[in-house]
Order: structure tokens, then sequence, then C-alpha cells
């Protein structure tokens, strides 16, 4: 299975190769403090666009709501529709992505006494197209980071992102990141990223899969955890306009822990307003096999709102041997609206 996703990931930027050329630079700015005589305090952050909508993060977390002021190239964005703040770990994520050289300054108040200041990290992110055309690109991606806290924590990670858009509504990409500076075997210090997906009128098709070296750096920045072998993949089809099936199969390999799930969903609409649903999802594991079926019926009308369902979980267990527990559940409803 590896050497066959090694071999259609390089199929993938190899024909990427094959398409015109294009570049961008990017760039970053640390943030610079306004000042404040009182608790509350109002800093400044500048960054320079490197054509990705974020996260961008600030110097400070724990910034005060609805405090923000959000210019871009001279232009103040709208909360909300334009960019998202998170305050509490103060990241800025953008609507659409900050185009190459444009300049974001923002604005905030922190209240001195509860704030606390983000990691003091030097960020240098990569990300330079250099091949691009109508049905996909190739690009040198990548990123440096070295903590100003602790002299010698650095990090950095260089590779390839392509993608690839056969025919219709067919996407495929895969992302390759090594770390040319550690030492071992490449495919320790290494992650690789593929996705795929295929639409059309009747049926949806999606697969992934994602590996991570136990050395690579990169891990978190993907939300796994190193060593990590995954793959995944999913088909929804509609049999007839009453009749829908999803079906799914996952398997993830954790520092040689294995483990695997298969999942199906029926669903079934013989009227307006009345729906019934049979699913069966399977997850085994080294200690045990859970299998969890349920059955469901539901009916809607008007401001009456009624169902009645069935689930059954069974596990056989290496170490509590074998359980089954079912459980019945009727529901009903009136949604009564004042005049």
């Amino acid at each position: 299975m590896r050497a066959l996703l090694a071999l259609l990931t390089t199929g993938i930027l190899c024909m990427a190769w094959l398409l015109p050329t294009a570049a961008q630079q990017p760039a970053n700015v640390p943030a610079a403090l306004s000042g404040g005589d009182s608790s509350y305090l109002r800093y400044t952050d500048v960054f320079i666009g490197r054509n990705t909508r974020g996260p961008y993060l600030l110097s400070w977390k724990g910034v005060l709501s609805r405090s923000e002021r959000v210019v871009v190239d001279g232009r103040t964005l709208t909360r909300g529709e334009e960019y998202t703040l998170d305050y509490a770990a103060g990241t800025l994520t953008f609507t659409q992505p900050l185009r190459n050289g444009s300049m974001a300054q923002v604005t905030y108040e922190v209240d001195a006494k509860t704030a606390q200041r983000n990691p003091q990290t030097l960020q240098l992110p990569l990300d330079m197209e250099l091949l691009s055309a109508a049905r996909g690109r190739l690009a040198l991606t990548g990123a440096y980071s070295a903590s100003l806290d602790k002299p010698g924590k650095e990090t950095t990670l260089l590779g390839l992102t392509g993608e690839l858009l056969p025919a219709g509504s067919t996407q495929i990409s895969a992302t390759f990141l090594t770390d040319p500076n550690a030492r071992g075997r490449i495919d320790d210090k290494s992650g690789l990223r593929l996705q795929a997906t295929a639409k059309s009128d009747l049926a949806e098709w999606t697969l992934s899969y994602l590996r991570t070296g136990r050395e690579f750096a990169g891990a978190q920045a993907w939300k796994v955890k190193p060593d990590t072998d995954a793959f995944s993949t999913a088909l929804k089809m509609m049999l007839s306009q009453r009749l829908n099936l999803s079906l799914g199969y996952q398997q993830s390999e954790l520092g040689g822990s294995r483990a695997e799930g298969t999942s199906a969903t029926l669903s079934y609409a013989p009227a307006e307003g009345v729906r019934a649903v049979v699913s069966y999802l399977n997850q085994e594991n080294p200690l045990a096999t859970v299998t969890t079926t349920s059955a469901s019926v539901s009916v809607h009308r008007g401001a009456l709102a009624a169902g009645i369902e069935r689930h059954t979980q069974e596990q056989q267990s290496l170490l509590q041997g074998r359980s089954e527990v079912t459980t019945d559940r009727l529901t009903a409803q009136v949604n009564l609206t004042p005049n």
C-alpha cells in the first residue's frame, strides 16, 4: 500500500511539472507596541501576506472581545465577514487568502493583568509557486521556526505540494514535507498527505492517506501524532430521489498499534416529513471489537415531531469478554408558536 501511494504521489507531482510557471514570495514583520498607561494596553501587529488565510499569530492571547481593528492595504475589514479572531488564543484568520505583498495591520487591546504573551517564535513560511495551469499547480512549500526564548530550538520543513484537476469535479492533491537538517532516515523525519475527491450528480467519493515519521517535526501542525499511518475512504450515493447510501472504511496505525473500522448508513424518505435510517459501525483494535447498529424512524407533521430508535452495541473484549447493550428510545415533541 505504501509503495503504491508513494508511486501515485510521485506521479502527481511529476505531471504537475509539465505546467506553466508562476512565482510568489512571502514575508513577515514582527509586532510593534503602541503603549498605554493603564491595565488596558493597546498593541499593533503587522503581517505581510503570504497568500494564505492563516491563522496568523498575534503577539498576545487573551485579546479583549471586539477591541480589534484590522486594516489591509489601507482598507478596514469587517469582523465575521472578512476575518475571524480567536480572542483566547490570539490567532487571526482571513476569509480570503492575504495576498503576497499585502500588509495587514491589526490593532487590539489586552488586559495586562490577565493577558499572556504568545510564544516568542520567529516563523518564516514558504509558499513559492513553481508551476501553474488551469488543471494543476506545483509549489515549493515549507516553514522555518525558531524559539526566541530558547535559542537552539529551530525547525525547518521543506517539501512540495501538488494539485491536479484531471477532469470534471475530480481533484487530487499531495503534500510532502521533510526536515533537511534532522538526522536519520528520510521516512522517519518526513510526512506525506494525499487527498482525492470525485463528484457526480449521483455520487461522491473521497480518499485520504496520511503518514508521519516518528521524528516528523510537522506532526503537530497537521494535528496528528508522529509515527502515524492512516487511510480512509468514503462513498456517498443517491440510489433514488428518496434513497441514499453511505459507505466508509478507515484504517490507522499509531506506534505499531493498528485499528480499523467500517461503516454503512442507509436513509429512506418514503414521504415528505418521514425518514427511516439504518446504520452499522464496526471498530476493531488489538484489545476489543465493537459493533454498533441502529435503526430509527422519524416523522414531522406541522408542529408535531415524533421518532422511535433502537440502538445496539456489542463488544468483544480481551479483558472483559463479550457484552451487549440495547437501548430503545421513543420521542415526541410539539412546537407551540405564540400568536
